[in-house]
């Protein structure tokens, strides 16, 4: 679990530096998002200079009441890029919550390892690795 939230923060870094082309997102429906009752929302997303459109795309954000919202697609991106288009009011989230659960998934196995005696085992492998 760890080494999967270290991937993904990875690829929430490498992907924070690629280009952003800014453009419009219009609505065209809502999907249930699982039992709490979440919304995705899906539509359609055209570049400010009409290059670019993105059919069937989740929008990471929210539409104003005219059901559209000024969004960005990061094409080059490694984390959705042609899927998912970002109102840009909430991209820290993608940059803090990987790290954090990969240090809360790490101290989590400490854990599990020190309750089941296994710590000392493996610090001593450990020890044993580097010195090889």
């Amino acid at each position: 679990m760890a080494a999967f939230f270290i991937v993904i923060s990875a690829f929430a870094a490498h992907d924070r530096g690629e280009p952003k082309i800014w453009g419009t997102f219009t609505e065209e429906r809502r999907e249930l998002a699982g039992r709490r009752g979440g919304d995705v929302i899906i539509g359609r997303w055209i570049s400010a200079d009409a290059h670019v459109t993105l059919d069937d795309v989740v929008l990471t954000g929210s539409t104003g009441p005219d059901g559209h919202a000024y969004a960005y697609a990061q094409p080059t991106a490694y984390l959705g890029p042609n899927e998912t288009v970002n109102d840009g009011q909430s991209e820290w989230v993608g940059y803090v919550l990987p790290p954090v659960f990969a240090v809360l998934s790490i101290a989590f196995l400490v854990l599990l390892l020190w309750a089941w005696g296994d710590l000392a085992a493996v610090v001593s492998w450990l020890r044993g690795l580097r010195r090889t």
